[in-house]
């Protein structure tokens, strides 16, 4: 079994170097997990423009 990180809320993660392609301007991110999946809700995320 997986342990939880119950302890360590906020959990998060970082990604970096993520490369996306000219005219891009959203991405839509949702939560999975190895024991339910996908989590069902989304977020939608407006890049900074650069």
């Amino acid at each position: 079994m997986t342990p939880d990180h119950a302890s360590e809320q906020p959990f998060t993660r970082a990604l970096d170097g993520v490369a996306t392609p000219d005219g891009v301007t959203t991405v839509t991110i949702e939560g999975r997990d190895q024991e339910f999946g996908f989590g069902g809700a989304t977020f939608e995320l407006t890049l900074p423009r650069n």
